[in-house]
């Protein structure tokens, strides 16, 4: 499973404790790291290396937004450039990972590993209810091809 993390400045220092954390409880495969176009340069390649101790390998993917979105329609802007990336080029699940959650034990990849591949739902992550009705909230593991759903 593919983990991808997204950053805009706001988020990079988030971002790499994140890294942090997963390197303490035992590491992780794939990461995605989803580069924020206004992240300096610097700090990208701060949070670059703490995901490379963390993880086994990683790919950073620099996104756009479009000036004058909402954090909510950049975040929105950044998933689905990601979504299409894995879609093309990964094709193999993966978990969307903000750097406000913190996984909490050693076994948390494996975990969720092992709840996607049996649940019988091509999603798997938990359901909020919002003013436009029930939605999935983004920290969940997708198929593949998400993005043409």
């Amino acid at each position: 499973m593919i983990i991808t993390v997204p950053f805009l400045s706001r988020e990079q220092e988030r971002a790499e404790r994140l890294f942090d954390v997963i390197h303490w409880l035992g590491g992780a495969g794939h990461c995605i790291l989803a580069i924020g176009p206004d992240v300096h340069p610097e700090y990208q390649e701060k949070v670059r290396i703490a995901a490379e101790v963390a993880c086994q390998s990683v790919q950073g993917l620099k996104t756009t937004v479009t000036e004058g979105q909402t954090k909510t329609q950049q975040i929105n802007a950044v998933f689905g450039q990601v979504a299409d990336h894995i879609r093309r080029w990964c094709r193999q699940p993966w978990l969307w990972l903000e750097p406000c959650c913190v996984p909490l034990r050693k076994s948390w990849l494996a975990d969720l590993r092992k709840a996607y591949e049996e649940q019988p739902r091509r999603y798997l992550g938990a359901y909020m209810q919002g003013k436009a009705g029930r939605f999935l909230s983004r920290v969940a593991v997708y198929p593949f091809d998400a993005a043409d759903d």
